[in-house]
């Protein structure tokens, strides 16, 4: 008997973490909703990613579109806010062998991440954080970035292309940066 009040327990408090984490992300980004999967092959295709390419996908709650770059042979960091979701990711990591291994997960506040270093960009964010967040775009990525969102569009840039619900902008085309 108590071992099974101590599994209520357990569960009940992780949930209780990932619902406090759920609200938290949908203050400061979004809340975690996966995207389907038929966009998987919309972000490899459009994103053109190269082998050694320096990917950050911003709210990547268990890594689902990161483990889809891996076989592109980019280096993927997956910031993700809500500990559960990262820890779930690095077990798939551990799970899944070598390609996997390209994936680094981060638990982060995404806005605090610096992004310049980065080629490239994925997300799934919602539409009243994406005019914040194309300002810090603007300000830390170089010129030829590319960043790729799913659902929903910045208001002042235009994709250069579209796939399905997903949306690739590059920074110096029709974006202005720095």
């Amino acid at each position: 008997m108590t071992t099974f009040l101590l599994f209520i327990l357990i569960i009940t408090i992780g949930v209780l973490i990932f619902m406090g984490y759920n609200v938290m992300a949908l203050i400061t980004g979004a809340p975690y909703v996966p995207v389907p999967s038929d966009g998987f092959e919309s972000f490899v295709s459009l994103l053109s990613l190269r082998d050694g390419d320096q990917v950050i996908d911003l709210g990547a709650g268990t890594g689902r579109i990161s483990f889809a770059l891996t076989k592109t042979g980019a280096i993927i960091t997956a910031v993700e806010l809500n500990p559960i979701l990262v820890c779930i990711g690095k077990i798939k990591v551990l799970l899944r062998g070598d390609s996997a291994k390209r994936i680094h997960f981060s638990c982060r506040n995404f806005w605090t991440v610096p992004l310049g270093s980065y080629d490239a960009i994925v997300m799934y964010c919602i539409p009243y954080q994406m005019a914040r967040l194309s300002k810090k775009i603007q300000e830390e990525m170089r010129p030829g970035s590319r960043v790729a969102t799913y659902g929903f569009r910045f208001p002042d840039w235009e994709p250069v292309r579209q796939m399905g619900k997903v949306y690739l902008y590059v920074l110096g085309e029709h974006i202005t940066t720095r």
